[in-house]
């Protein structure tokens, strides 16, 4: 039984190493997504809390609107 969840789990990873390989070749320097992907490679720093669900808005990813979003729901 682990030999297959091994199996399946290593082909899972080759999978998404194939979509990733393929996604990272179609992007030129001037798209967009180019230039985030190279951001968030660059940062060291990972979010300690995850975006903040707003009902009326988009999802409060910085910390500016994480704040604003806790302050008027407090």
């Amino acid at each position: 039984m682990r030999t297959a969840e091994r199996r399946v789990k290593e082909r899972m990873q080759e999978l998404g190493n194939e979509r990733w390989d393929r996604f990272t070749c179609q992007l030129s320097p001037s798209h967009t997504a180019y230039w985030s992907l190279a951001r968030s490679l660059k940062t060291d720093t990972v979010a300690s809390m995850p975006p903040l669900k707003r009902s009326n808005l988009p999802d409060a990813f910085d910390d500016d609107e994480k704040a604003e979003c806790l302050g008027v729901n407090l």
